[in-house]
């Protein structure tokens, strides 16, 4: 074989070498002025693509501010409501409107207040989605401008809509929020014009750099952050007056492709097939030298791998164990060798060692889950064990056993459900874990025969320490506030923080009135003692709305919103005390009882 190598002309084997190295220098150079002519193409189309979105966006703005100024125009007859009027106005803009799917009013707090017919059918479904731009309203009220907000899923219908908002003054002297939403997948087809099937990506995020629209269209990106997609050359160009951000995407793939297939040719052309006749020699040479040894190369990959790798026969006697074994029981190779793969297990646990064996006997595959095995140490932990029959000649000797152990597996799952279930601050339970928590034991007679009460307490003056102090200060607040409240708890009670400085407190037996009395002003008592961080006292209170369950409760936030409603009455009335909702069967309005 090696003479048979050595008889080949080099002088031949070098020409061809030369002619393929020439072939593929032709081809990077030509590769690298396709890969700068293909980002001068994406700049310009990015610009004619961001001028026309900016026109787009701007035409809707500017019918929304005639609207605007329909709608802060005083009403022509003094007799008709302002709702009514809004109502009104909002449904005939929809005519001059093609783009808008729906228009809407939403005052400062996030209630919708006026809508469309198309609007007012979802539910106001729209009203307690994300409600970013109120916010952003609220926090720069000295910025008249477009605000176009991230998508969110309409409840209603499935769909992704974008929300593009205007302030608006409402008649009570507060601002509100005039509120038109489009559809992402009408502006994503639009996008779509512009790739005209050259797999080119193209995405489109607002001010806040969240993808608003992307072609080809996928749900998942809507909302998130814009980011380069692997594999692609990106072009980014912004649009300063909407805040609007376009990226082009084009698959390098399509570069690598045209490079395969030109290196292709040039082999082929520098004599592809003498080199291939070579490289087939020079692999029959090594195949033969890899069979002397592939036995040890085998054993040695067991050895090395990351899984605990036993062989076993019909006996259950160890034949083989590689070194991840070893380490993962503790044991010597040679003591696990001596004896069988039953030694292994916990005392008591034989019946899983013949469950094992019936599967190896039988010659099958097999999936064991929570093995309890136990280490040289003593240590016993759960193991995933695969079984794969190993055979001579059709007939079945022994199997392959792989083993996992899943100690940290279960550890990492168990903190992953902790954390999905509570506040990472004040390691109260989450609303989740609320709302999850209180269905269950609603369906349970005994529990609500008990007459459970709901607290659902807002803090006061947590924001004038949050905004003067800073946000480190104000989560030590959080988090002094949130143990208070676990120290006026019993087993049977739950404390959870389901918003900024929103809680919630529910107590299992509220049986008597009292109790309830004193839990209320037990609460504002604690949280109205100062608070010492960093050598400062800080002082906040509470408003707390209290509701006892009711048989027409039958969902959670039901129950959450008749709680809410009460301690925003609260705030309205005054603050710094706490209010019981209505007795269903008697009361026909809500008391103080403090």
């Amino acid at each position: 074989m090696s003479l048979l190598l050595r008889s080949l002309n080099r002088g031949t084997l070098g020409l061809i070498g030369f002619i393929w190295f020439l072939g593929i220098c032709f081809i990077i150079i030509d590769s690298w002025q396709f890969k700068s002519t293909t980002r001068d193409y994406l700049r310009d189309l990015a610009h004619s693509v961001l001028a026309q979105y900016s026109q787009y966006f701007h035409h809707i703005d500017g019918q929304m501010l005639k609207l605007r100024h329909q709608l802060e125009s005083p009403l022509h007859q003094p007799h008709q409501s302002v709702v009514a009027y809004w109502n009104d106005r909002l449904n005939n803009a929809l005519n001059y409107m093609p783009e808008v799917a729906s228009l809407s009013v939403i005052n400062e707090q996030g209630h919708l207040i006026a809508a469309t017919r198309i609007s007012a059918q979802e539910g106001q479904q729209l009203d307690v989605s994300d409600r970013a731009y109120v916010k952003y309203h609220r926090l720069h009220p000295e910025r008249d401008e477009l605000f176009i907000a991230e998508p969110v899923v309409s409840r209603f219908n499935g769909r992704y809509l974008v929300m593009l908002t205007r302030r608006l003054a409402l008649p009570d002297g507060q601002f509100g929020t005039l509120v038109a939403v489009l559809n992402a997948r009408t502006i994503s087809q639009q996008l779509g014009a512009f790739s005209q099937n050259t797999g080119i990506l193209i995405s489109l995020a607002n001010q806040r750099g969240n993808v608003i629209s992307h072609y080809p269209f996928r749900g998942e990106m809507l909302g998130g952050p814009l980011e380069e997609e692997p594999g692609f050359a990106s072009v980014t160009r912004q649009s300063e007056d909407l805040g609007l951000t376009l990226s082009l995407s084009f698959p390098w793939t399509r570069v690598w492709h045209t490079f395969l297939v030109k290196m292709l040719l040039t082999a082929v052309i520098g004599g592809f097939a003498s080199i291939g006749l070579l490289l087939l020699l020079k692999q029959v040479h090594r195949q033969y030298r890899q069979r002397e040894s592939l036995e040890e190369e085998m054993k040695t990959i067991l050895l090395l791998v990351q899984e605990g790798v036993i062989v076993i026969d019909l006996d259950g006697r160890i034949r083989f164990a590689n070194d991840f074994a070893v380490q993962l029981t503790g044991y010597d190779r040679s003591f696990l060798l001596r004896g069988t793969f039953a030694r292994l297990f916990e005392p008591g646990q034989e019946a899983f060692f013949q469950r094992l064996m019936a599967v190896v006997e039988a010659g099958q595959e097999g999936v064991f889950e929570d093995v309890p095995l136990q280490c040289h140490s003593g240590r016993t932990f759960q193991a995933y064990v695969r079984v794969n029959p190993l055979k001579k000649s059709q007939a079945t000797s022994g199997a392959v056993l792989t083993l996992d152990d899943m100690t940290d597996f279960y550890q990492r799952q168990s903190d992953l459900e902790y954390r999905a279930h509570h506040d990472p601050l004040t390691q109260l339970a989450n609303r989740r874990y609320l709302t999850d928590w209180l269905q269950k034991r609603m369906e349970s007679a005994r529990w609500v025969e008990h007459c459970p009460v709901l607290f659902y307490l807002d803090l006061d003056g947590f924001k004038p320490v949050n905004d003067e102090f800073g946000h480190a200060v104000g989560d030590q607040v959080l988090k002094v506030v949130a143990q208070r409240l676990q120290h006026l708890t019993s087993s049977r009670d739950l404390v959870a923080r389901i918003g900024g400085d929103e809680f919630v407190m529910v107590m299992a037996d509220g049986r008597h009135s009292m109790h309830v009395k004193q839990r209320a002003e037990q609460m504002l008592h604690a949280l109205s003692q100062p608070i010492d961080i960093e050598a400062q006292t800080h002082q906040v209170g509470a408003s707390i709305g209290v509701c006892a369950w009711q048989s027409d409760m039958v969902t959670v936030d039901a129950w959450l919103q008749v709680a809410d409603h009460l301690m925003y009455e609260v705030k309205r009335s005054g603050k710094g005390h706490w209010l019981l909702a209505p007795n269903h069967q008697h009361d026909a309005e809500p008391s103080v009882l403090n």
